[in-house]
């Protein structure tokens, strides 16, 4: 059996008989419980990483009911389903949604970006950690202070685009600039996900939808701005994709570009305030 966030018991016999046998754990190691928020197509991946050292245990929290069962049953006792509406101002989801953030050593928000900020309040409330891979809005940074003073970590842009792309510009940066030894004249970077031609080949978007499809939609009228060779570009959300352009990677991969995002808005982040061309695409 396993319970509600509201406190309903549901029946779970399927999820039992798919239990996994657990690793032992050392005495001296202590258990660590991670609030998941979502259960969408990038989560799964996340539980399994997770439940790769036998300390943690996952709680994943959805308001679909059949996801975090199939969860729950694809990866055994270790995982905690909860059933929990985050957006509803009634006290009885409120207090679901403080009470499972007050319990976790670690939350993980994956739900949709414009949520984030009030499992952040109550991250920062109870001194508790908090991922995402969600790029800084606005809102978010303005709590940086709050969360400073109360020495609470919030990451975010820890996924893959933002985030992988993030670390790999750094590296790349800071290896050619150590010890004075390089100047960066300028900055390109592209990061998507790429489909195996057979699961894509079908679809007339040439495309496999691997986190939220309505995401991948919205992204797509994203307005743009970035730098090439000291002039400043700017590309209207409506317009971004008639600004794409081809890229031959190699005789079997031909791709389509588009401007992501502010790029303008990393520069400065990078080191590279001074580059005459910063690019993200």
């Amino acid at each position: 059996m396993w319970k509600s966030a509201s406190g309903r018991a549901a029946d779970t016999d399927s999820a039992s008989a798919a239990a996994k046998p657990e690793r032992p754990l050392a005495p001296s190691v202590p258990r660590r419980s991670v609030l998941v928020l979502g259960a969408g197509f990038v989560v799964a991946p996340l539980v399994e990483y997770l439940l790769r050292r036998p300390e943690n245990s996952v709680v994943v929290a959805s308001i679909v009911r059949s996801e975090v069962e199939a969860m729950a049953k694809r990866y055994g006792p270790n995982v905690q389903p909860e059933v929990l509406d985050i957006t509803s101002p009634e006290e009885g989801p409120r207090a679901a949604r403080e009470a499972l953030v007050k319990a976790a050593d670690l939350v993980v928000s994956l739900i949709p970006a414009t949520l984030h900020i009030g499992i952040a309040r109550l991250a920062i409330q109870h001194r508790k950690p908090m991922v995402t891979a969600s790029y800084v809005s606005e809102e978010m940074q303005s709590l940086d202070a709050e969360a400073t003073a109360a020495g609470v970590l919030i990451i975010n842009e820890v996924g893959l685009d933002p985030g992988v792309d993030h670390m790999s510009a750094m590296k790349m940066i800071d290896t050619a600039t150590a010890n004075g030894r390089g100047r960066v004249l300028g900055f390109s970077s592209l990061c998507g996900g790429l489909p195996a031609p057979e699961a894509a080949g079908s679809s007339p978007l040439g495309y496999k939808f691997s986190w939220s499809p309505k995401g991948v939609l919205v992204a797509a009228r994203n307005a743009a701005r970035f730098r090439h060779e000291g002039q400043l570009y700017e590309v209207p959300g409506n317009d971004l994709l008639a600004h794409s352009k081809p890229i031959i990677m190699n005789n079997a991969f031909a791709f389509d570009v588009l401007p992501n995002r502010d790029s303008t808005a990393f520069a400065e982040l990078y080191g590279l305030a001074g580059a005459p061309s910063f690019f993200r695409g």
